[in-house]
């Protein structure tokens, strides 16, 4: 069985094969696209396990580049990830509308499962937090209809994992 690194689950073989090999201290570098290669696919995640994302491309023609983000080490990041799991819903969620309560602001996101032409993002549901420092709570409202609030284990920094309630 192969084992993709903690930042790249879920994504196809090619494309983790693709960012190994062009990641930051592998043996050769990814060549820049040049004036006859054409975008056809990006998928971002968290290459590094640093908390900020990163992104990489596939040009036409050309290998994948791999863009490292820096931002962790320029300040402090703050973000979650939320995991969903649905019984009655399907079993990734999708459809679920999910908000994050964190230093007085709400972040929406709606979980469509769509990154982008030719290429799939990590399901799990990232929020960046800004320079909130904790969460109040987290809403679920899953495509059966169903409403769930959580309030416990919202640490920061982290992949929260939500399983809709039966």
């Amino acid at each position: 069985m192969i084992q993709s690194p903690p930042g790249l689950r879920g994504l196809s073989i090619a494309l983790v094969a693709s960012a190994i090999a062009c990641a930051p201290g592998a043996a050769h570098a990814c060549a820049a696209p040049d004036a006859q290669s054409g975008s056809r696919s990006s998928a971002i995640f968290d290459l590094d396990g640093d908390g900020d994302l990163d992104t990489v491309t596939n040009d036409f023609n050309s290998p994948p580049m791999v863009l490292v983000s820096d931002l962790s080490q320029r300040r402090p990041v703050r973000w979650i990830a939320i995991a969903l799991t649905g019984n009655t819903s399907n079993r990734d969620g999708l459809g679920a509308v999910v908000r994050v309560h964190a230093g007085g602001r709400v972040y929406t996101k709606f979980h469509d499962g769509k990154s982008g032409y030719l290429s799939q993002s990590a399901l799990p549901l990232y929020f960046g937090l800004g320079d909130a420092e904790r969460i109040e709570r987290i809403e679920v409202d899953w495509p059966s209809g169903k409403k769930q609030v959580e309030t416990q284990q919202l640490d920061v920094n982290r992949t929260r994992k939500i399983i809709e309630p039966r």
